[in-house]
């Protein structure tokens, strides 16, 4: 059962990953995206954060029960925080990225 839990882990934090480059790819090459993100951003980063948020907590609820099931793995305690490094990396990401594209909008055109 341990290896279950471990195996979820892992898939939550490369869905979670490949989840923030699709859209930051998407964004990129469809402005209809881009221009959504513009106009809502405060919206698109309350999405971002909590997201981050619910994924960090199910990467630890995945561990507690991983070590439940079997305590030895309670010394693998280093994955746990290597996959949050990775989504709260991911998710930075995304963050600067919403703020850039908002700092984009605010700038004065050159008209």
């Amino acid at each position: 059962m341990a290896t279950k839990y471990w195996e979820l882990g892992n898939q939550i934090t490369a869905f979670s990953i490949v989840q923030m480059i699709a859209l930051v790819l998407a964004a990129a090459k469809e402005s209809a995206i881009e221009h959504a993100i513009k106009r809502n951003w405060r919206l698109t980063f309350s999405l971002f954060s909590i997201g981050t948020f619910v994924y960090i907590g199910v990467l630890i609820h995945c561990f507690m029960m991983e070590i439940q099931s079997a305590p030895e793995h309670c010394k693998f305690i280093w994955t746990l925080y290597g996959r949050i490094s990775l989504v709260l990396l991911t998710s930075i990401g995304g963050v600067l990225w919403v703020q850039a594209l908002h700092r984009e909008t605010m700038l004065p055109s050159e008209e």
